[in-house]
C-alpha cells in the first residue's frame, strides 16, 4: 500500500510538471536490459535525475530506481581535455530469483549526451547490497545509451 502511495505521488508530481525528458534506452552489463531517466524542469534546476533499469531472463526479473545527481567537470583552462558529465546517487531495487530480494544500490557514472542529437551515452559502476534473506554485497558494471524523448 505504501508503495502504491508513493508510486502515484511520484506520477503526480511528474504529470503537474512541463517540459519534460524521457530517455528510453539499453544497458549491457553484469545485468543487461532497458535503461530509463527522466527529468523535468525541476530536475534539471536540481541537477538530478530518475533513473530506472528493468531486465528479465529464464529465471530472473529486476527493476530498480535511482535518484542521481548529475555533476561537469568544469574545465579550468583552454587546454584542459577532460569535461565528461559524471553522476552519483543512491536507489533500491527488487530482485525475484527463486526469492525475492530487494537492494540498496549507489550508482556512480559517467554519461554524454550529445548536444545536436538527443542521445546519450554511460557507464556505470553499481556497488549494491542484497538485504533481504542474507546480505551480500555485489558490484554491477554497465555500459548503454539511451534515446532523449521530449514529452
Amino acid at each position: 500500500m505504501v508503495l502504491l502511495f508513493l508510486i502515484f505521488l511520484v506520477f503526480s508530481n511528474i504529470l503537474n510538471s512541463t517540459e519534460k525528458d524521457l530517455g528510453v534506452g539499453i544497458l549491457f552489463g553484469t545485468k543487461s536490459g532497458l535503461s530509463f531517466s527522466y527529468e523535468d524542469e525541476r530536475f534539471k534546476k536540481n541537477k538530478t535525475s530518475l533513473n530506472s533499469m528493468v531486465f528479465w531472463d529464464e529465471d530472473d526479473f529486476f527493476i530498480s530506481g535511482d535518484w542521481v545527481y548529475n555533476r561537469v567537470y568544469l574545465k579550468e583552462r583552454k587546454e584542459d581535455v577532460l569535461n565528461l558529465p559524471y553522476y552519483y546517487g543512491f536507489g533500491a531495487g527488487f530482485l525475484f530469483e527463486k526469492n525475492f530480494k530487494l537492494l540498496l544500490r549507489v550508482p556512480v557514472g559517467i554519461n554524454y549526451r550529445f548536444q545536436k542529437e538527443p542521445v546519450e551515452v554511460f557507464l556505470q559502476l553499481v556497488p549494491s547490497l542484497k538485504i533481504i534473506k542474507s546480505m551480500k554485497a555485489e558490484v554491477w558494471l554497465g555500459i548503454g545509451g539511451r534515446y532523449i524523448f521530449k514529452i
